[in-house]
């Protein structure tokens, strides 16, 4: 099942090393660091933030940061209304090059702008 039908069907497979990192800080069993590097690594985020009472959400990220020292997840937290606004357009596309076009800017990366988060041929 590809990220963007999970993301539909409001699943999470327990996959995507950036959602465990959440999912770690949340339940209180931290694992390696990471953060999502692209649109499909975003949805596996918010598959898991689900799992999350809204009221934590936008902290865990915060949590997140400040445990492993990481801009990138500062950077969602401090950008979270501005991506969530772009995703939002985007996600049932099932391509989002906005999405990973501003991720890589609050990350400060340079970049090509790539079609992401293609919908796979079943």
């Amino acid at each position: 099942m590809d990220t963007f039908k999970q993301y539909i069907d409001k699943s999470w497979n327990y996959d995507g090393n950036s959602a465990k990192c959440l999912y770690g800080i949340f339940t209180g069993h931290k694992v390696k660091h990471n953060y999502p590097h692209d649109p499909d690594d975003l949805c596996r985020v918010l598959q898991m933030l689900r799992l999350v009472p809204e009221h934590r959400r936008q902290s865990i990220m915060q949590e997140c940061a400040e445990y492993y020292d990481s801009k990138e997840w500062m950077a969602i937290y401090d950008n979270w209304n501005g991506l969530m606004d772009i995703f939002s357009k985007e996600w049932n596309t099932n391509t989002a090059p906005r999405t990973f076009d501003f991720m890589n800017r609050i990350y400060n990366k340079e970049h090509t702008p790539i079609e992401t988060c293609t919908k796979k041929e079943e």
